[in-house]
């Protein structure tokens, strides 16, 4: 089980931000091999960047022939999360290229300073995984009501998005905190107050509705304010909590493997000439 003194860790205001004392799990799998760990990470941003292209292409599928309405690919939450989980995986990919080609110390596991890049990229990842997880969820719960043919768009933006939100957290070495489910909440409110300037702006959605998003129709303020409240500080927060502990089932795992913290231990093996070596 988790101890008590590691969920109390969790509520140290130092982990409200970007702190961590081991840069080099941000660049492997939980139980080590970073070379494969590259191959993972670039496999995942061509996928997911050739995915987003084609939800761009194919608006069609649910927009129509009419060319007018393909630029409201761009007012939907489903896209603008998907978006945050490509470039999520970019960022991945491009941090784990440059610490290995640049960065020895963390790749050597000797330094515990962590730099602004790696940051950023923990930022874009907490957001990417909690919006992409609470949008499907929504999409099933709120939009979708049964009589629409499935898509590949469907498919690819509120399903394949999802699982492998759960599948990279239960294998990425990327730590997850508890406290930081503010980041996706404050998207949450970013895309309530978008919704509310669009429909103020006299925008539509592709079917010519004075609304996004059903849910949200600001022509009923209370009940739109009431969804907005819903999915930024109880939605978000209750996903962000799932996979968190999803992250802390991981970690209870790997601490009681023996082959995977054997094999950790080989991967991020140094000596100490080499922490002399890069003191910083």
């Amino acid at each position: 089980m988790v101890s008590c003194e590691h969920c109390r860790n969790e509520f140290r205001l130092k982990n409200f931000v970007f702190q961590h004392d081991t840069p080099r799990a941000y660049i492997q799998f939980q139980f080590g091999y970073v070379k494969l760990y590259l191959i993972w990470r670039i496999i995942w941003a061509l996928y997911h960047t050739a995915m987003i292209i084609y939800t761009g292409i194919r608006v069609d599928v649910w927009a129509g022939e009419d060319t007018s309405q393909h630029i409201k690919w761009f007012i939907f939450l489903t896209d603008w999360a998907y978006l945050i989980l490509t470039v999520s995986t970019i960022f991945d990919a491009a941090m784990v290229i440059y610490v290995l080609a640049r960065r020895p110390d963390i790749r050597n596991g000797i330094t515990d300073s962590l730099p602004w890049y790696m940051k950023a990229t923990w930022c874009v990842f907490n957001m990417g995984n909690v919006i992409s997880v609470t949008t499907s969820v929504a999409y099933w719960a709120l939009v979708y009501d049964g009589t629409q043919a499935m898509s590949a768009n469907n498919i690819i933006t509120h399903i394949v998005n999802s699982l492998y939100v759960i599948l990279n957290i239960c294998v990425t070495g990327m730590p997850m905190r508890l406290l930081h489910f503010w980041m996706s909440s404050i998207v949450g409110v970013i895309y309530s107050l978008f919704t509310y300037i669009y429909y103020v702006s006299g925008g539509t959605n592709h079917n010519e509705n004075p609304y996004v998003y059903p849910a949200i129709d600001w022509r009923d303020p209370g009940t739109a304010i009431l969804y907005c409240v819903i999915i930024s500080f109880v939605a978000v927060p209750v996903v962000h909590l799932g996979l968190f502990g999803l992250h802390c089932v991981k970690m209870l795992i790997y601490r009681k493997c023996d082959c995977c913290i054997a094999s950790a231990e080989t991967d991020n093996s140094t000596t100490v000439e080499m922490k002399s070596q890069y003191p910083y």
